[in-house]
């Protein structure tokens, strides 16, 4: 993505243009589908503190616009609606949607299948976030429906009231200058069929870092996953400069069944990615094995800009969007009024 920048800019300059500013490469956001917005949005409230917008509110659901049809391939007769959510201590938001498609079928997925997705989130009260998610319809996936101790840590797998997974994290000190509340951080995590070509292909294709672990066997880890007598290899890749990071996983040792839910699907989640260009980055996905799941590739506003769902080689679902540039100023705003 870092020469895809430097090839716009240059072409830019080659006709004599001033190159429009370019929205940065960065992660966004992590989209969930779910079956009721509100159950969902007073988990993720009163489990982590997230929080809507003062003056937002959840509209019914309504028939999907042919917009969101064509973005998320969905079909004619899908109910849909969503809200964003938020916490002041991640650079990311949360988007929730609610589909309801003619011939929905929502997935059982476990943790060690290809295609599963979750958050890891770290708190300040891994009790309360706890109470807070049973209270909502959550679950607890860890063997023996508790939290655990890891080393100074307490750890927990969680389910939502879809079944999206949540690695939920209380580390055994929090820093000073830690975020006040409940979240202290997060990140997203996808299982996928080979870690190590996922992150080889965001650093060699986006131009992201990668850090890759080798195997791992730790019997408290696995357990608290909810995967006993698994292993599993983690491969992370983050934006340069940033603290958010995708990471992929990889299990064996333990039975796996590969899943490709659709953007509609309850329990199906996605990573946004803004990038700064959306032709070149589809590109990137559809040239190394991946395909576009919007219909015709891409959706492109007016004003600029536009949005595509893709998935990677493994599967992996990624909104991306490119931002709009900003409305150019009229000729004469700046100029001086006479009096």
């Amino acid at each position: 993505m870092k020469k895809l920048i430097l090839i716009f800019l240059v072409a830019c300059g080659a006709f004599g243009q001033t190159p429009a500013p370019v929205s940065p490469l960065k992660f966004t956001k992590w989209i969930i589908t779910v079956t009721d917005l509100q159950k969902s949005v007073d988990f993720y409230r009163d489990a982590f503190g997230f929080e809507m917008n003062a003056n937002a509110q959840l509209r019914p659901a309504a028939a999907a616009n042919a917009g969101i049809l064509k973005l998320t391939n969905s079909p004619e007769g899908t109910m849909f609606r969503n809200t964003t959510i938020h916490s002041a201590a991640l650079d990311w938001n949360l988007e929730i949607t609610e589909f309801h498609t003619p011939d929905g079928k929502p997935a059982a997925m476990r943790l060690q299948d290809p295609g599963t997705t979750y958050l890891r989130l770290r708190v300040r009260d891994i009790d309360a976030a706890v109470a807070g998610g049973l209270k909502h319809g959550g679950a607890i996936n860890s063997v023996g429906g508790k939290v655990m101790t890891a080393g100074k840590n307490k750890v927990v797998m969680l389910r939502d009231p879809d079944g999206h997974f949540i690695e939920v994290t209380q580390p055994g000190e929090i820093a000073a200058d830690a975020p006040a509340g409940q979240l202290l951080g997060g990140n997203f995590v996808a299982v996928v069929a080979d870690a190590d070509k996922a992150a080889s292909f965001y650093k060699e294709k986006l131009g992201l870092d990668n850090q890759i672990v080798g195997w791992n066997t730790n019997e408290t880890t696995m357990n608290m996953f909810g995967t006993p007598g698994g292993q599993m290899h983690r491969a992370s890749i983050f934006v340069p400069g940033s603290k958010v990071q995708l990471e992929f996983i990889q299990f064996k040792g333990i039975d796996t069944k590969q899943y490709s839910l659709r953007v509609s699907d309850q329990g199906g989640a996605q990573l946004g990615l803004q990038v700064p260009d959306l032709d070149a980055a589809v590109a990137a996905f559809t040239s190394t094995g991946g395909r576009t799941e919007t219909q015709g590739g891409e959706v492109k506003r007016p004003t600029g800009g536009g949005q595509s769902f893709v998935r990677d080689m493994n599967g992996f679902l990624v909104e991306l969007t490119q931002v709009s540039p900003p409305a150019p100023k009229p000729a004469n705003q700046d100029t001086p009024v006479a009096r």
